[in-house]
């Protein structure tokens, strides 16, 4: 089985598919991602201070807006 590989966009080395920093050169070829948690506690109760907040702090912003839009009248 072949192992994978790419090339290092600094210095053109030869590096691993998966790897995070180039071991030629030293710098970083893949940015880690990170995942932002939301809390649903804090979901919660801003939608028991208000309906559809808790769905706009999600990132829900078109469901929020509705909710709010549906209890205003």
């Amino acid at each position: 089985m072949a192992k994978e590989t790419k090339f290092c966009p600094n210095c053109g080395a030869e590096i691993d598919k998966n790897a995070e920093i180039c071991p030629k050169c030293g710098v970083r070829v893949m940015v880690p991602t990170y995942v932002e948690k939301k809390s649903t506690g804090i979901a919660a109760v801003l939608s028991f201070v208000f309906v559809g907040l808790g769905q706009i702090y999600n990132g829900q912003i078109g469901k929020g807006i509705l909710f709010v839009i549906i209890v205003s009248f």
